[in-house]
Parts: C-alpha cells; sequence; structure tokens
C-alpha cells in the first residue's frame, strides 16, 4: 500500500510542478542503477558547475525564466548548430536541454562557443541527437505520455545516506521506501521532427 501512495504522491507532485510532464512513465531499464543521464561524463547531483566551465570553458550564468531557483548556462558548437542549456541549482547540476538547431533556444547569441559541443554529444553514452524513435525506445523504454512530437518519461530518483556515503539511483515507483533515503524525480522529454530526435530534456525535482 505505501508503494502505491508514494507513486501518486509523485504524479500528484509532477503535475503541479511542471505540466509539460503531466504524464509520469515507468522505467524500463533492466539496471536501474546504471541510469544517471550524464552529459560531458558529469552526472546529475554529482557535479558542479566549476566542472562544466571546466570542461566547457568560460560563459557567464543568467536567470532561468521558467524557474526562479534555477540558474543556466548555455553553450554553441564551433562546428555544427548544437545548444546545450545547463541548470543549476546554487553550484549543483539540475538538469540540461540539448537541441540540434540552435535557434530553438531564443537566446542562443548570448550563449558561448564551444569545440566540445556538437550533434555527436552522447547521453549516459548511448542517447544522442539524430535517433529515431525505435532507438530512442530501445534505449529509454517505452513512454506512456507520447505524440507524435513528445516522448516523456520520469524516473524515480533515490540517494541512499544510511552509510554516509551518498549513492544516486533511478527506482521504478514501487521501490521500497525508507527513512534512509532521500526521494526526487527526473523528467526526461525528447522532441522529434521527421521521425528524428532534435532535443532532449533532462530536469530533476526534489520532493
Amino acid at each position: 500500500m505505501r508503494s502505491v501512495s508514494t507513486a501518486g504522491i509523485i504524479m500528484y507532485l509532477l503535475l503541479c510542478i511542471s505540466p509539460q510532464f503531466s504524464e509520469a512513465a515507468q522505467t524500463q531499464y533492466s539496471n536501474p542503477a546504471e541510469i544517471d543521464f550524464s552529459i560531458f561524463g558529469l552526472a546529475i547531483d554529482d557535479a558542479d558547475l566549476s566542472q562544466f566551465l571546466s570542461k566547457l570553458g568560460p560563459a557567464i550564468p543568467f536567470a532561468n525564466e521558467s524557474n526562479p531557483d534555477l540558474k543556466s548556462m548555455c553553450f554553441i558548437s564551433n562546428r555544427d548548430e548544437t545548444l546545450v542549456l545547463l541548470k543549476f541549482k546554487g553550484n549543483h547540476y539540475a538538469g540540461f536541454k540539448l537541441m540540434s538547431q540552435k535557434k530553438q533556444f531564443y537566446k542562443w547569441h548570448f550563449c558561448e562557443r564551444s569545440a566540445h559541443i556538437s550533434k555527436s554529444i552522447l547521453i549516459d553514452n548511448r542517447l544522442k541527437l539524430g535517433m529515431d524513435k525505435d532507438q530512442v525506445k530501445a534505449i529509454l523504454g517505452t513512454p506512456l505520455s507520447e505524440t507524435e512530437v513528445f516522448f516523456n518519461y520520469v524516473y524515480r530518483w533515490q540517494k541512499q545516506s544510511n552509510t554516509g556515503d551518498a549513492e544516486d539511483k533511478y527506482l521504478s515507483d514501487d521501490a521500497v521506501q525508507n527513512d534512509s533515503v532521500q526521494p526526487g524525480t527526473v523528467a526526461c522529454k525528447v522532441t522529434f521532427s521527421e521521425d528524428r530526435l532534435i532535443s532532449i530534456e533532462i530536469s530533476k525535482y526534489s520532493e
């Protein structure tokens, strides 16, 4: 009963926090502990702003208009039209949006150029721009919220702290809960054009 109640609370919170993720999807990963949605080798909650600056070069953070608790930085490729918008809560990495066309972000003129940005960037060492819908589903699983243009996923996130060593894991909604776990959710929204992946957005929400 407890797991059912927890799942209901998660779905309610997501409806209130972010309408664009109005439908929650169960994770389809066979080994949830391996999911980290890392980009440039840096994972949510493990990385901070200074690590991204070290990898990508200098940039000036600016206010995130959709969430005043966050600040953002953006970089564009000096080889193609790829743009990445990074999100931080304080100095902690809280998500990103990777886009195949820089003009998908109306403030692209303010982004810094980086040789490390390109359409070949891998998310979690497997997901990348240009994939078709079947390839994306083979990696992320079958979404519960789906249109011709969007797939929406929501993953459980937990930080295990009872041993003193934090461990991030993505779990299905029926995962066993206990007092040593700090829960949250990671929302994933992928966008297609002509059956090709043109943007990947990852956002972490604490509960």
